[in-house]
């Protein structure tokens, strides 16, 4: 969250969606390049993004398969 936000302003935005840049896709393919040679054998990703007071990503794999 920027500084210049007051702390009132960081509260209410805790958990809401994060619309602003950088886009979803371009975090995605940033993921994507730093943790697969090729990520040709991608063929489902969900991503979402929302404010937080700290950054942290979180991933799943839900098919089980690495």
């Amino acid at each position: 969250m920027p500084k210049s936000w007051s702390q009132k302003k960081k509260d209410k935005m805790v958990g809401e969606p994060h619309k602003q840049r950088p886009d979803t896709d371009n975090v995605v393919k940033g993921i994507q390049d730093s943790l697969l040679p090729e990520d040709c054998k991608v063929w489902h990703i969900e991503a979402k993004k929302f404010w937080s007071e700290t950054g942290f990503i979180i991933l799943e794999n839900k098919c089980g398969e690495s």
